[in-house]
């Protein structure tokens, strides 16, 4: 029996981390999901924050507001009971918490990178895995070095439109360079990562394995999925899902194979 009893301001009510509850969609305290807005992550398997940054771009600028954007369209599957079209509640299993948003100063740009970087250093070492919101695409960069502290080299699931593997002389703060730094340093390891629906030509590969959006539309991208799956053993995989590609704002996911 879905319970309909209206629980309004769930986020910042505090109390049990599970089960999905029901809220308006149009009223009510912002967050991920209408999930805990908490700093304690104690009891969380999952913390969701946002990275409101956007200097990093060469073209379109606004992805600052991603992380509030996220948040107020999931309102709309915020009600009791089974998601359509899931049928499960997936806040039954999981405990998750929204821990706000990364704190740093974009009148310093040379200092946020680091800032990011300590955000997710500071949630890790709780031993909570993290959902990260963006954001421009840099902010990748910084959240592969912290999750790389933790887990060493990384298999990297990519989709977008651009291959962001640019090389460069210098490490600048720039959105098509960053996986070719991590690729560089070893953050991520190119023979066990792949990057879906690429539109744009870069004949260096860096050894990862490539799927345009006709061979993922045609299949391709399952099973280029389940080869890399079975190449990266107990390696983590990251889960890079920005707008050019999928036409949604991205979202950035550590998750631990068993």
């Amino acid at each position: 029996m879905v319970n309909l009893e209206h629980n309004p301001d769930r986020a910042i009510q505090g109390g049990d981390l599970r089960g999905m509850g029901n809220e308006m969609p149009y009223s009510g305290v912002l967050s991920l999901f209408r999930r805990n807005y908490s700093k304690n992550l104690e009891g969380a398997d999952i913390a969701v924050s946002g990275v409101t940054y956007d200097l990093a771009t060469a073209n379109r600028p606004g992805t600052r507001f991603g992380p509030r954007g996220i948040r107020e369209a999931s309102t709309n599957l915020s009600w009791e009971g089974a998601p359509w079209p899931w049928g499960f509640d997936p806040f039954k299993t999981l405990a998750v918490v929204d821990c706000g948003d990364c704190a740093f100063d974009s009148g310093y740009p040379d200092q946020v990178p680091a800032a990011i970087e300590k955000h997710a250093d500071d949630i890790l070492a709780t031993g909570t895995a993290m959902v990260t919101m963006g954001g421009d695409h840099f902010v990748t960069y910084p959240l592969l070095k912290a999750h790389h502290k933790v887990h060493g080299p990384l298999s990297l699931v990519h989709f977008d439109a651009h291959c962001d593997t640019w090389s460069e002389a210098d490490e600048r703060i720039d959105h098509g360079t960053m996986f070719y730094h991590a690729a560089r340093l070893g953050l991520v390891d190119p023979t066990k990562s792949v990057q879906i629906g690429l539109r744009t030509l870069n004949t260096e590969t860096h050894s990862r394995r490539r799927l345009g959006p006709r061979e993922w539309a045609k299949g391709g991208g399952r099973a280029g999925l389940r080869h890399r799956r079975r190449q990266q053993g107990l390696s983590d995989l990251r889960h890079r899902l920005p707008r050019p590609g999928l036409r949604a704002r991205h979202r950035d996911a550590g998750l631990r194979r068993p």
